[in-house]
């Protein structure tokens, strides 16, 4: 930093900042001197010794790498995310364009290509994980960028389920003899998630009080649940477990299952709306539903209880609000 005196009515400012030059001139010493501190206090703020120069040098690649390493692996349960955000680098065709140079546009075009072939929802899931890449790296490691995803436009969709099983259906799942039937039956006396169910282990329930615990490390949220059971459910996991099952085998079981019976539009996932509707028509409250399902939010929950207006009808608390007597 200087401050040189060109002349009787002038001084000359000059400061470098990351090793880039200011320079400036004013009739006074004393503005000088204000400049040169303001000058300095702002870019060191917006330009880091680290980061300025990083975006220019790293490609979305190093990125991904680095926020795998340093972020989803020091997070529970983020194997889904890594699975997704390692998908995405080999697909992006601009993956080794640098960091500084990473627009919408890029985005754009991937979003066009990627939507010929999933659903928007699956690309939604996608940029989710993408963009939480570029958070962290801006918020938490001060990278002196812009997230790119921040003005792209997502496509909009509503994918909520309303597939409700029939009375013939839940007696199919329930009495013909197949592989996977206890584990169905499972999912419908608990509403836990199929995935959760397979890593169920004999230690996570309490048969004698009939309690089943899903520690934070298999739960899709990353949050420890402990789950009611009905009899049923704990008859089945004292004789059945451990399952010994796997994923594609219980999938490839399913998709026989349904289309031997002749089972329209079922999936596996909807027996989880089916057990909460179930427990809903049973009276149980918001809350006590929460506990089994394990939603943070209600507004959620409400996408997974389907209940039928006729049988609020049925129910003998529903009554007329003003005590009027009906003709």
């Amino acid at each position: 930093m200087g401050i040189y005196r060109r002349s009787y009515e002038q001084y000359e400012a000059n400061i470098s900042v990351n090793k880039i030059r200011y320079r400036k001139t004013f009739e006074t010493r004393k503005e000088a001197e204000e400049w040169v501190k303001k000058t300095e206090i702002e870019n060191r703020l917006q330009n880091t010794s680290r980061d300025y120069t990083i975006v220019k040098k790293m490609n979305i690649e190093n990125l991904v790498e680095l926020f795998i390493r340093e972020y989803l692996d020091r997070k529970d349960n983020r194997h889904n995310d890594k699975l997704i955000i390692n998908a995405f680098v080999k697909r992006f065709k601009y993956r080794k364009i640098k960091l500084s140079d990473l627009e919408t546009i890029h985005f754009t075009q991937y979003r066009d290509m990627r939507l010929e072939t999933v659903k928007p929802s699956t690309f939604k899931r996608e940029m989710d994980v993408v963009s939480c890449m570029f958070n962290v790296a801006i918020k938490d490691w001060g990278y002196r960028m812009d997230n790119p995803l921040a003005k792209l436009r997502r496509p909009t969709f509503n994918n909520a389920r309303d597939r409700v099983l029939t009375r013939d259906e839940v007696i199919t799942l329930t009495t013909q003899d197949y592989p996977i039937r206890d584990f169905v039956i499972v999912l419908m006396e608990t509403g836990v998630r199929r995935g959760e169910c397979l890593q169920i282990k004999r230690e996570y329930v309490d048969f004698e009080n009939r309690l089943l615990t899903l520690p934070k490390e298999i739960t899709k949220n990353g949050y420890q649940r402990i789950i009611p059971l009905t009899n049923i459910a704990r008859d089945i996991l004292f004789k059945s477990l451990e399952w010994g099952l796997t994923s594609r085998f219980v999938r490839r079981e399913w998709e026989k299952f349904v289309k031997k019976w002749g089972i329209k539009n079922l999936r596996m996932h909807d027996l989880r709306h089916y057990a909460l509707t179930q427990f809903g028509e049973m009276g149980l409250s918001p809350m006590q539903l929460q506990i089994i399902s394990g939603h943070r939010d209600l507004r959620l929950l409400l996408r997974y209880c389907h209940m039928k207006p006729q049988n609020v009808l049925k129910d003998q608390k529903f009554q007329s609000t003003t005590l009027l007597r009906s003709q």
